[in-house]
């Protein structure tokens, strides 16, 4: 690397000769070509004294700056299931929905729990990907659709010119289009920014005082907490950095948060059901009870780890309703609980400043929508029967 930067000569050669006859470079520094960059500067220092060195050699340094590759956070893609809103989009939905589970009917009575529960959320998902589709992220969130496509278009431009650097016409088009999208970033942030407020003002005006500091915290965005999940603590206090390491320290975490011992004192269950005939046949779950339970499926919640959001479940219409009575019965029958359904997703949200402690952080668990309905059909007749068996 000392040949890669122009010095004057007093600063390049690395060895002399005995009485000073020759000088020349003869000593180097090497760098990978990935690495290159991160030098800015290399040369021999003739005057550096090194004590208790007899040497003939010049000492060389190099400027070396590590700059490590940010690593861009994954977004998630979500499904835009505000468009099921849209009486048309909700529609087609449902039709959709109706003519795929019309063709997959004899395979899903055919197969085990966990495939037909596998068909189901996959055709939903699918269906809900090519009906609704994603949303779009925005990096700043007054930024509207129509900056988006004009993003494309210069995008698609840009390839363009890659391919033909001389064209002028892309470049004219290229400008222009640049010029175009500045200014409606301008305008839509200024409108965004106008929205907000007004809101805000209306909020006060009704002592929204929820809606108020929403658009407050939105508006000034808060200060946030550096949380830096790269890293956690053990048990030990150990900092520990492996992806690996840190999920095995949530799993030990979780599992002692969630997976208490419970004795069951079968005595209190004696007391509790003192009239129930025990050889009484359970009768079958009625579609009905399933469509009820849908219905109370609550809106705009996260999904679980299935991707199944509980929209998808309640605007699929009587198709889902049938789908999904068959595999509550399929659990009945066999006395299984499907695998999936015994999963669940947890997120964590810092609550305090030390993020590599676990205990900082607030755990949420994420169940599947379908698997809270199933836990609804079995607990709501239990709670009818016990509440007519004491009268």
């Amino acid at each position: 690397m000392n040949t890669y930067f122009k010095h004057k000569p007093s600063r390049k050669w690395t060895w002399r000769s005995p009485g000073d006859i020759i000088r020349q470079m003869i000593d180097y520094i090497m760098i990978y070509r990935r690495w290159r960059s991160c030098i800015s500067n290399a040369r021999s220092y003739p005057s550096a004294i090194m004590p208790n060195v007899e040497n003939d050699h010049n000492l060389v340094l190099a400027n070396f700056k590590v700059r490590f590759n940010v690593q861009k956070r994954t977004h998630t893609k979500k499904l835009d299931i505000e468009k099921l809103r849209i009486p048309e989009v909700k529609e087609r939905y449902e039709i959709e929905i109706k003519n795929r589970f019309e063709a997959l009917s004899s395979i899903i009575e055919e197969a085990s729990l966990d495939e037909a529960l596998y068909i189901v959320n996959h055709t939903i998902r699918k269906t809900a990907e090519d009906v609704i589709g994603f949303k779009r992220y925005r990096r700043e969130p007054w930024i509207s659709d129509e900056v988006l496509n004009l993003a494309d278009q210069r995008r698609t431009i840009k390839a363009k010119m890659s391919i033909n650097p001389q064209d002028q016409d892309l470049k004219q088009e290229n400008t222009q289009l640049k010029t175009v999208i500045n200014n409606k970033v301008e305008e839509c942030r200024e409108k965004w920014f106008n929205k907000q407020c007004y809101k805000a003002e209306e909020a006060n005006k009704k002592n929204d005082m929820r809606s108020l500091f929403q658009k407050v915290k939105t508006l000034k965005k808060g200060i946030k907490l550096n949380d830096r999940r790269g890293s956690i603590r053990d048990k030990d206090r150990n900092l520990l950095t492996k992806e690996s390491d840190i999920l095995q320290r949530w799993h030990d975490y979780d599992t002692s948060l969630y997976n208490a011992k419970i004795v069951t004192d079968e005595r209190v269950l004696e007391q509790l059901w003192p009239n129930c005939r025990r050889n009484e046949q359970e009768p079958d779950l009625l579609e009905n009870e399933v469509r009820a339970a849908i219905a109370k499926i609550k809106s705009r919640k996260a999904p679980g780890i299935d991707g199944i959001e509980g929209e998808l479940l309640k605007e699929g219409g009587q198709t889902v309703v049938q789908v999904l009575h068959k595999i509550c019965k399929k659990i009945c029958y066999s006395g299984e609980f499907p695998t999936l359904w015994t999963k669940s997703l947890v997120v964590t949200i810092l609550k305090k400043c030390d993020t590599t402690t676990c205990e900082n952080y607030r755990t949420i668990s994420l169940i599947c929508h379908a698997s809270k309905k199933n836990t609804r059909d079995h607990h709501e007749p239990i709670e009818e029967y016990y509440r007519i068996s004491n009268g």
